[in-house]
């Protein structure tokens, strides 16, 4: 009759126990990779949905303006006229506090420029300001 050793069995004891807090370790490293992918393109769409409504509602001043071709050409467009205020409150509505809009005329070209704050949805880098300001700036010829 032969004799089976049992402790031969036995090499590894406790390993399997280190094994599981490293994968517990990877995984939850994974996870918070995953939180901060996620919380970065939270603030991307939000940058990119501030800059289309500025452009489209740049886009809707200027056609305001052809519409009202005269009445942009006697500087009822111009910056602190009321119907620039009218429209600026309602970019105000759409974009948010702290966006400003100005409008230049120089005879029958006008400029229109937009500022606002990209503070809430700008990615920061490592040397980036924590309140960049960004402005469009459409031209217009009537």
């Amino acid at each position: 009759m032969h004799m089976i050793d049992i402790n031969i069995f036995k090499k590894q004891s406790g390993t399997s126990l280190i094994e599981v807090l490293i994968a517990v370790l990877v995984v939850t490293v994974g996870l918070l990779g995953l939180a901060a992918l996620q919380t970065q393109s939270l603030k991307s769409n939000h940058s990119s949905f501030i800059r289309s409504n500025v452009t489209h509602m740049g886009y809707d001043l200027g056609e305001r303006m052809r519409l009202f071709e005269a009445e942009a050409l006697n500087g009822e467009f111009n910056t602190g006229s009321a119907r620039l205020t009218t429209w600026q409150n309602r970019l105000t509505d759409i974009v948010g506090n702290g966006v400003t809009a100005t409008v230049a005329q120089n005879g029958n070209a006008f400029t229109i420029s937009i500022q606002w704050s990209e503070s809430r949805g700008r990615i920061q880098g490592p040397q980036a300001g924590a309140n960049e300001n960004v402005t469009f700036s459409y031209i217009l010829e009537l």
